[in-house]
C-alpha cells in the first residue's frame, strides 16, 4: 500500500494489515487489505491512478511480486 502513496490523487493510505503478513484474496470488506482515498482536480486523473492501482494489484502489489491469475483462491 505505501507504493500507492506515491499516485498523483492518493489523499489517504489506510492499511488493514502490516507489511509481510500473510492474506488470502479478499472475498468482502472485511479481509481487504486496506483502502486508498483518491481526490483530484479532474475525473481523468483519479480514473488514470485507479487504472494504475489496479494493474499493480494484478502485477503482485499484495502478494509481494507473486501474480494470481484471476478466479484463482489464491497461495
Amino acid at each position: 500500500m505505501i507504493q500507492a502513496a506515491a499516485l498523483p490523487s492518493a489523499v489517504e493510505v489506510c492499511p488493514a494489515v502490516d507489511h509481510g503478513d500473510l492474506r488470502r484474496p479478499t472475498t468482502d470488506l472485511l479481509s481487504t487489505p486496506g483502502y486508498l482515498y483518491l481526490a483530484a482536480e479532474s475525473r481523468a486523473q483519479v480514473e488514470r491512478d485507479y487504472l494504475t492501482l489496479r494493474q499493480w494489484e494484478r502485477n503482485g502489489l499484495h502478494t509481494g511480486g507473486l501474480v494470481i491469475p484471476a478466479g484463482s483462491a489464491g497461495p
